[in-house]
């Protein structure tokens, strides 16, 4: 194992401690323009095929990756044929989608496509997300390209083992990240995970989240360990105790360009739970028009992409992912939409 991936793995000796590494000023200014200028522009220029579609966060893990065809996980067994297709978008949506270079789903949809999030007065119900499969073919491929293998090289990995990256964007004042582990799945105490793969048979050995914002520790955003330092498990059915947990752990404040790294198991290779993390809530609530966004990036956003490494080499798939789409976002915005969770 790598020098710097066993040091992550094995921690501080004699501690429960677990270290999260941070590199400053990862990226370079070029590459965090870009970024930016995907997010809020969506340059068709720099990406092929696009498409939309709906998961159902019960149903599919937040983060896992959606098929390069835009087609989605055969149904359960229980499932049948004859559901009602889904609603259109509205024409605003589709305006929005069109501005920023994006292609709405057919007309004729498939049936086995999620449904669409409902808005009610003065609250987004997020019980869904929308997602964006971006497949980089010019400037995008080369950057992300080099990304990788910029962090590979840093520890010490193999830059084929790394997942297409995933970009995310979370709105101010909502929440879509709770506790979760990016190898596997949480039981329910918070104490165990049990180690995840894919359809290539492999599994999120490393994670190296690259922060394409910067907002200070009193505008909330943070990437919150609550494991790390003390040792113990939070637990959710205690108020109390949750309410103590908010103050333990690591965070880690997101400042555009620089990177959190860690490692999700320990050295034996079993998903460790001590990595638990989640997204915090981001305090702002400021509202501002879709043409304040799109001209300043005013938009209260946390911005960041993940980038996982795997325990398979030559993983297949070079394609990027934008998940809960800014598109949709600032359109919420600019409807003065309150999120809430």
């Amino acid at each position: 194992m790598p020098t710097c991936l066993s040091n992550l793995c094995e921690g501080v000796a004699g501690t429960k401690e677990k270290k999260v590494l941070s590199w400053d000023d990862f990226l370079l200014a070029e590459e965090l323009d870009y970024f930016r200028r995907l997010v809020y522009e969506a340059n068709p220029e720099d990406f092929g095929t696009h498409y939309v579609q709906r998961n159902e966060p019960n149903e599919v893990s937040d983060e896992e990756s959606i098929k390069t065809d835009g087609s989605e996980e055969e149904d359960d067994e229980n499932d049948t044929d004859d559901d009602e297709d889904p609603p259109a978008l509205s024409a605003e949506m589709v305006a929005m989608l069109a501005s920023m270079g994006l292609a709405p789903p057919p007309a004729n949809g498939s049936s086995k496509a999620s449904k669409p999030t409902q808005i009610t007065k003065n609250r987004l119900r997020t019980s869904s997300f929308l997602r964006t499969a971006w497949f980089g073919t010019g400037q995008g491929l080369k950057i992300f390209q080099q990304i990788r293998e910029r962090a590979a090289n840093m520890l010490g990995l193999d830059p084929t083992c790394a997942e297409a990256p995933q970009i995310v964007c979370y709105p101010g004042g909502a929440t879509y990240f709770r506790p979760h582990h990016d190898s596997g799945r949480l039981n329910e105490k918070f104490d165990a995970v049990e180690l995840g793969r894919d359809e290539h048979g492999a599994a999120r050995i490393t994670t190296v989240f690259i922060y394409l914002s910067s907002h200070d520790a009193s505008s909330g955003g943070a990437t919150h360990f609550g494991h790390l330092q003390s040792g113990q498990q939070r637990d959710d059915t205690a108020e109390e105790e949750q309410e103590a947990a908010e103050y333990q752990g690591i965070r880690v404040s997101p400042k555009a360009g620089s990177a959190a790294v860690w490692s999700n198991v320990d050295i034996n290779g079993v998903p460790d739970v001590a990595m638990v993390h989640e997204a915090e809530q981001l305090n702002s609530q400021a509202f501002v028009t879709m043409e304040k966004a799109l001209s300043d990036q005013s938009l209260p956003l946390k911005m960041g992409l993940n980038l996982w490494f795997t325990d398979r080499r030559d993983y297949p798939r070079p394609e990027v992912h934008l998940s809960m789409s800014c598109a949709e976002t600032i359109l919420y915005a600019a409807q003065d939409v309150h999120l809430d969770v």
